[in-house]
């Protein structure tokens, strides 16, 4: 009976991410926010999509651009929430932490803030809006006076357990990047060993789509490091994920010791990125930005199959 149960969950799991791709806006659509020549002609257009009854409470005649992504922002997490409620043990812990990401990135937004002495209303719009999903109280960490207090405000949280050990080096650095990637490298490496916890065809398609997601942003991260930021070799493996990835210790080392991007690139996915010869003439500084793009693109055509 529980194998059934069970049975029945995903398959009810798997019907609300049915009916949410129907909804996709189709082609056309795309093509006139592309061409809106500002907010109040693309919320027109979206009005014309299932976003319209996100949009209804909106000031119709005052509508600006942060209102109008908050809204979406809000219809968008809501709708990636709804199929997990229906799932069960490792699938459930995955798709959990997966949707854990929105409240990283709130609170690199706060640390970043925070570090640059931002007032609370500069900031707290750019935030996520989390209401009914996540526990922590933003307005009360948004409101803190320092990143010290702000760590302890999560000492009893995950994220304070992350960010505690790399505070001594923020203090010595008066770099936010510590505590950011502290961070993002402790998400990433739970995310991975949810995925490695699956087994069969949930093992399989999560590698396809969320293993992918981390080897990508493995391969971004030991980049932007040697270009932008220009760390040494040592640091940049200090910076990364190592371990069950395409992207492992002996690519970002190799990345960390000047493997060219579009070269390293195409002997990871070449075959699966034909648009990587668009790079050829580029600057290895201005291919990295459209090289994430191409990443994303083909992160979401896989999910598309």
């Amino acid at each position: 009976m529980s194998m059934l149960w069970e049975a029945a969950r995903y398959a009810g799991a798997s019907a609300r991410v049915h009916a949410l791709w129907a909804r996709l806006m189709p082609t056309p659509l795309w093509a006139a926010l592309l061409d809106a020549p500002d907010v109040a002609r693309v919320a027109a257009v979206l009005q014309q999509s299932w976003y319209s009854a996100t949009l209804r409470d909106l000031p119709a005649a005052q509508i600006d651009g942060v209102q109008l992504e908050r809204a979406l922002t809000r219809q968008w997490v809501a709708a990636a929430q709804r199929p997990t409620a229906l799932l069960q043990g490792a699938s459930r812990t995955l798709m959990n932490w997966y949707g854990r990401r929105w409240e990283l990135i709130n609170l690199k937004t706060i640390l970043r803030a925070r570090h640059h002495h931002a007032a609370p209303e500069q900031f707290l719009p750019a935030l996520i809006p989390l209401e009914g999903i996540s526990n922590l109280p933003w307005s009360t960490l948004a409101a803190v006076g320092s990143i010290a207090e702000l760590v302890e405000r999560l000492q009893h949280t995950w994220y304070g357990k992350v960010l505690r050990p790399a505070l001594e080096e923020y203090r010595r650095q008066q770099s936010v990047f510590v505590l950011e990637a502290a961070l993002d490298l402790a998400y990433y490496r739970q995310l991975r060993n949810c995925v490695t916890a699956l087994h069969g065809r949930d093992r399989r398609e999560a590698d396809q789509l969320i293993g992918f997601w981390i080897d990508a942003q493995n391969l971004l991260w030991a980049y932007r490091y040697r270009l932008y930021a220009h760390l040494s070799p040592e640091e940049i493996l200090n910076y990364t994920l190592h371990h069950h990835l395409c992207v492992n210790a002996a690519v970002v080392r190799a990345i960390a010791f000047g493997a060219p991007l579009r070269e390293m690139t195409a002997q990871l996915w070449g075959q699966q990125l034909p648009e990587l010869a668009s790079l050829a003439d580029l600057t290895e500084r201005d291919a990295l930005p459209k090289l994430e793009l191409l990443l994303w693109r083909h992160r979401f055509a896989r999910a598309r199959k």
